[in-house]
């Protein structure tokens, strides 16, 4: 009869999970097929390892004797005491140092276990999917943490809605965060809702830390949600008008573009400005400095001159329109800031193009939820004026808008100078609305000395004034 071994090493009794900042009394049982053999390992010493945490000797090894206080029978059980600060998973190695079977060790044996962060200090509350159809569901997720940002496991959090114009349903009250520290519940949508109508709170059952009630927005909705408009960097003119192209879009809460909506679109100028074009004569002389050859001579290059005629806008700070606030295109009596009797700034837009609806103004989206559309103004008055272009759709009852301020452009090939003279789109050179007492520098001269270390600049006449140049 063949006798089979029993002898072996194990860790008993261990746990799956044991919390941070606790002693945790960890077991290392040694089997051996007699009570002869168990006392013959008396002296021999068992190491352990691990690879978080420390051992009573705050080391990650810790070396103990076998004594015979350590075996019963033919076992024997060697005690370790384990402490995390860290929360993860470890790695635990028992060995009996020097005992050897076949060249390999007879006794060893490893085992994962786990640390938990066990003390709460934030939580972040997110829905999965922020927009969802009526119908289908989302999850919210409560991510408990620690003050180093550990994932805290075990712990209850108790949900509740503060608000749901889509009456859904919650599938829980309460959910228990996971090694991850994530506690999840099922929204599932019914009807429609405004924008952010379903809100949802969650809060630790037990708040010790005074983390409070966190709140995330889940808006239910097929429907049009919210606009953008565009406008094309490309311009074309008849030589009265510029005219761009532009573009709504209109999209549903999930970014799904939106057919056949009516969005309507409406302009206003907000500011202008005042000023002119001025054609300058531009020369930049540069010095370079003296070199010594090898025999001693001093030698001084030809200077590096560069002349241009560029145009320079001088230009005021943008000025309010006096329609402002409330952009009803009539001047008021108490409106006329600049005493000329004259709405400044008159919106010169005109919006064009496009499929429009039933009643003539509202423009229609097309099957890509787009509706395209042309701004239309005199070229004098690019530059000059900023126009706020408002597109608004309604959803429930309530209208959504987008708005974009924009600066008229013109057409770069338009403002040039064709020596010896300057061509601009405005007439006069001048803003419709004024020159604002500008008077043009007709000459600009710099002069850089790099054998003096000097630089200098000759307005002419001279003004003080900052000057913008205009490139093509």
């Amino acid at each position: 009869m063949v006798k089979v071994s029993q002898a072996g090493i194990s860790f008993i009794n261990i746990e799956d999970v044991y919390d941070v900042n606790a002693a945790q009394n960890i077991n290392v049982q040694i089997r051996t097929d007699s009570p002869a053999q168990a006392t013959a390992l008396i002296g021999k010493v068992v190491e352990v390892q691990t690879t978080i945490g420390t051992f009573a000797n705050n080391n990650v090894i810790v070396t103990q004797a076998i004594t015979a206080g350590n075996i019963q029978g033919n076992i024997i059980t060697v005690p370790v005491v384990l402490t995390s600060t860290l929360a993860g998973t470890t790695v635990l190695q028992a060995t009996v140092l020097g005992e050897m079977t076949n060249g390999a060790l007879k006794y060893q044996t490893t085992v994962d276990t786990r640390f938990r962060a066990t003390t709460p200090a934030k939580m972040l509350f997110q829905a999965v999917k922020s927009v969802i159809t009526p119908g289908s569901s989302t999850e919210v997720v409560a991510t408990v943490k620690d003050k180093n940002d550990v994932p805290v496991e075990g712990q209850t959090v108790v949900f509740s809605r503060a608000a749901d114009s889509s009456a859904g349903r919650l599938s829980a009250a309460t959910a228990v965060t996971n090694s991850k520290g994530e506690a999840r519940v099922v929204y599932q949508a019914n009807a429609s809702s405004p924008i952010g109508g379903v809100i949802i709170n969650a809060r630790l059952l037990n708040d010790n830390a005074s983390i409070g009630t966190k709140t995330t927005n889940i808006t239910v909705s097929k429907e049009a949600v919210y606009t953008t408009l565009a406008f094309s960097n490309v311009l074309s003119t008849d030589n009265i008008y510029y005219t761009v192209r532009g573009s709504i879009s209109v999209m549903d809460g999930s970014g799904r573009a939106v057919p056949n909506k009516e969005v309507s679109i409406k302009s206003y100028a907000i500011e202008y400005a005042q000023g002119k074009v001025c054609l300058l004569d531009s020369n930049v002389t540069y010095q370079a400095a003296n070199t010594t050859d090898t025999d001693g001579n001093v030698n001084t290059p030809e200077p590096i001159t560069f002349a241009e005629l560029v145009p320079v806008l001088q230009k005021t700070d943008w000025i309010i329109s006096e329609d402002s606030p409330e952009y009803n295109y009539t001047l008021d009596s108490d409106e006329d800031v600049n005493s000329n009797n004259s709405l400044d700034a008159i919106n010169p837009v005109a919006i064009i193009g496009g499929t429009l609806s039933d009643d003539g103004y509202s423009f229609v989206t097309d099957e890509e939820g787009r509706a395209d559309f042309e701004i239309r103004y005199p070229i004098r008055y690019s530059s000059w004026v900023k126009v706020r272009f408002e597109a608004s759709t309604f959803l429930n009852g309530s209208e959504n808008t987008q708005s974009i301020n924009y600066s008229l452009p013109y057409l770069a090939s338009d403002l040039r100078v064709e020596d010896p003279n300057l061509f601009s789109p405005w007439i006069g050179d001048t803003s419709p609305f004024g020159d604002a007492g500008v008077v043009c520098v007709n000459s600009l001269s710099v002069n850089i000395n790099a054998e003096k270390n000097t630089s200098k600049i000759v307005l002419s006449p001279y003004q003080p004034v900052t000057l913008c140049l205009l490139t093509a």
